[in-house]
């Protein structure tokens, strides 16, 4: 009788211990599982016009001539930097999102060179930035095909976590093209400098 009592009482012990660590093990899962960020709030991008001692971008370089040179060497086109943001930023709390993508084109009568951009600040929880050459002419019989247009894409993101907010920023200033004549050929344009991406 004693040692069915003593053998009843190691199985209500063992059953007991069991099911505090079947409550620990539990809680220790829910803790170890990853926390699902919250859906972030879009807002839009902002960007400024570029101005500055009565110039603006929405002012268009004139048609360029074909006697538009450099002094030295002539063989090197004219290159005009045309600016068209002083600045294009996203700025997000923990618990939104910014994208923007936009287009600069050159004007009529050039063709696009190289992006022009000073990235002065990019930090936080989560950015981007991308910028990939449009606009290629048709049926060019330069290789690589030439180019008028510029995307300029950026992104930020918050961390969307209540418990550990963090923002995001990203922040272009003087974002513009260089550009040089719509006729200058592919000598032109390696002698200028200009980013020539590969096109099929």
């Amino acid at each position: 009788m004693y040692n069915f009592a003593i053998t009843i009482l190691a199985l209500s012990l063992t059953f007991s211990y069991s099911s505090i660590l079947a409550q620990t093990t539990s809680s220790d899962n829910v803790q170890d599982k990853p926390w699902v960020p919250q859906k972030l709030t879009p807002v839009p991008p902002a960007s400024e016009i570029f101005t500055m001692g009565g110039i603006s971008a929405k002012d268009t370089p004139p048609v360029p001539v074909p006697g538009m040179r450099k002094i030295m060497p002539t063989s090197t086109p004219f290159v005009w930097r045309w600016i068209k943001w002083s600045s294009y930023e996203c700025d997000v709390a923990w618990d939104q999102s910014c994208s923007g993508s936009e287009t600069i084109e050159a004007p009529v009568g050039w063709q696009a060179c190289r992006i022009i951009y000073n990235l002065t600040y990019e930090g936080g929880h989560r950015t981007s930035k991308g910028f990939s050459a449009e606009g290629w002419y048709t049926d060019d019989r330069q290789s690589p095909d030439r180019f008028r247009h510029y995307r300029v894409s950026i992104s930020a993101n918050g961390s969307g976590v209540p418990f550990d907010q963090a923002g995001a920023k990203i922040r272009l200033e003087n974002v513009g093209m260089d550009l040089i004549s719509a006729d200058a050929d592919n000598a032109g344009r390696y002698a200028a400098g200009c980013y020539m991406p590969p096109h099929d």
